[in-house]
């Protein structure tokens, strides 16, 4: 009662459970697709994760979750408000198997949420900021469109850039229109 008080003084849009799904509470502010192939990509997410919790929104991201089926993925991302998709390049190549672009729950994640007309928010480390570009040529044709949509780059170095970098995902949401989404449903109690 008195986190959800926090979170009207904060402005946080209301997060209504759903009864019967994979994961509860079956809706999230924010659900973080990333490849666990990348090092910096579970860095990124992790880390990501803990600062937007802290700041009073729910996230979904798989490592938190018990059910962690494709059902479960696909239901993170149509009852999110926005898909964080973490961009990173393989190891030791940019372009390898291991690239968030070559894996194809990535790529599934990607198509779910353009398909529910999702706020995509792709971001960067900011050691990968210099190979947006080539990000963009490895996706499939049909998610070439990420492109169009300005990356976040974040610096987990210095805490002053992480807090800006951040801040711009929330910016970037609220232009989108991602937390005026919200379908309010009859309350369920879990």
């Amino acid at each position: 009662c008195l986190r959800r008080q926090r979170q009207q003084r904060a402005g946080i849009p209301k997060v209504i459970a759903r009864k019967g799904a994979c994961n509860a509470p079956g809706a999230w502010h924010f659900m973080i697709s990333y490849t666990q192939r990348s090092d910096r990509a579970v860095a990124l997410a992790t880390k990501l994760e803990k600062d937007l919790a802290h700041r009073g929104y729910s996230v979904w991201l798989d490592v938190n979750m018990s059910d962690k089926s494709e059902a479960a993925m696909k239901e993170a991302v149509e009852q999110s408000m926005v898909v964080i998709a973490v961009i990173t390049g393989g190891t030791p190549k940019v372009d390898d198997d291991n690239a968030y672009l070559k894996r194809p729950f990535c790529l599934s994640e990607l198509r779910w949420a353009f398909n529910a007309k999702k706020h995509v928010q792709p971001l960067v480390s900011m050691e990968d900021k210099d190979n947006i570009s080539a990000f963009i040529q490895m996706a499939p044709d049909d998610l070439k469109r990420i492109g169009n949509i300005d990356f976040v780059d974040l610096n987990m170095k210095d805490k002053e850039f992480w807090r800006v970098g951040v801040d711009r995902i929330f910016q970037k949401a609220k232009v989108a229109g991602a937390f005026a989404k919200v379908v309010i449903r009859p309350p369920v109690r879990v």
